[in-house]
C-alpha cells in the first residue's frame, strides 16, 4: 500500500535526469501503485500529468485510474473516468468495467450499475462473478429485491458458477424487501451446487422471517445456525424474539 511513494519518487526522479523523461508505461505503473495504496487522488494527478507529458490516457491508464478511484469510494469520478474513455474512442475491458460496477455498488447507485451493465452486453462483454456479485448487492442497498433475483437467474443461465457472496447478497436484497420466502428458496440451490451456509447465509435468512413476522421460520434458522456451530448475536435474538412476542408464540 505504501509503495505509491516510492512510485511517484521515481517518476520525479526521472523527470530530473536528462534522457530519463518517464513515459506512458511508467505513468501507467505509477497510477496502478497509488490505486493500490488508495491514493485516488494522486492517480488521477497522475493522468493528467501523463497527458501534459504527451502520453495520453490508454485503456490501461483508465483502468488503473478507474480501479483506484473504486477503492477510493469514488464511484462519480469513475463514471466521469468512462466518460472520457468514451470521448477518446477507448473502450474499457471487462476488469476496469467490473471495478465501476463495484463503485456503484459501493456508493449505493444502482441504477448506475444497472446501466453498466447494459453498457457491458451492448459491447459483448461477458460480466463476471465478481461484477454479478456487485450488481445483486446494489440493488440490496437500494431496495431491489426483484431486480437482484432477476440478476440471480441471469448468472445462473450463463456458463459462470454463483459463489457464496452471490447467495448472500441475493438474500439480503430478498430480507431489506421482506421477500422472506423468496430468501429461503435460495438455500436448496445453495446447497445442490456444494455450498454452505456461512454466518451471513444464517444472519440473512433469519432477519428475513423475522421481519416478516415469520416467526417459525426465524427460529428454525436460528437453530440451524447453532447446529452449525455459529454462535447467535444478541440483536438477531431480539429480532427473532420480537417477531415471536408479535404472533404471541415466545415460550
Amino acid at each position: 500500500g505504501e509503495h505509491w511513494e516510492a512510485a511517484v519518487a521515481l517518476l520525479a526522479v526521472m523527470r530530473l535526469r536528462p534522457g530519463c523523461a518517464p513515459n506512458g508505461v511508467a505513468f501507467n505503473a505509477a497510477i496502478s501503485a497509488c490505486g493500490r495504496g488508495r491514493r485516488w487522488e494522486a492517480a488521477l494527478h497522475l493522468v493528467a500529468e501523463s497527458r501534459s507529458a504527451g502520453y495520453p490516457p490508454t485503456v490501461v491508464t483508465f483502468g488503473a485510474a478507474i480501479s483506484a478511484c473504486e477503492k477510493g469510494g469514488q464511484w462519480h469520478r469513475v463514471l466521469h473516468l468512462l466518460s472520457q474513455a468514451g470521448e477518446s474512442r477507448i473502450a474499457p475491458d471487462i476488469i476496469a468495467c467490473s471495478s465501476a460496477i463495484s463503485a456503484c455498488e459501493k456508493g449505493q447507485q444502482w441504477e448506475q450499475a444497472v446501466s453498466l451493465l447494459a453498457d457491458l452486453r451492448r459491447r459483448r462483454l461477458r460480466p463476471d462473478v465478481i461484477a454479478f456479485n456487485a450488481l445483486i448487492s446494489a440493488c440490496a442497498k437500494g431496495s431491489q429485491w426483484h431486480r437482484a433475483l432477476d440478476l440471480h437467474e441471469d448468472l445462473r443461465r450463463s456458463s459462470l458458477e454463483p459463489d457464496l457472496v452471490t447467495f448472500n447478497a441475493t438474500a439480503s436484497a430478498c430480507e431489506k424487501g421482506r421477500a422472506w420466502a423468496e430468501a429461503l428458496q435460495l438455500l436448496p440451490e445453495l446447497r445442490r451446487r456444494g455450498l454452505e451456509p456461512d454466518l451471513i447465509t444464517w444472519h440473512v435468512l433469519a432477519e428475513a422471517c423475522a421481519k416478516a413476522e415469520q416467526w417459525a421460520e426465524a427460529i428454525s434458522a436460528l437453530a440451524s445456525m447453532r447446529a452449525a456451530g455459529f454462535r447467535r448475536n444478541v440483536a438477531l435474538l431480539n429480532t427473532v424474539i420480537e417477531a415471536c412476542e408479535a404472533h404471541q408464540q415466545w415460550e
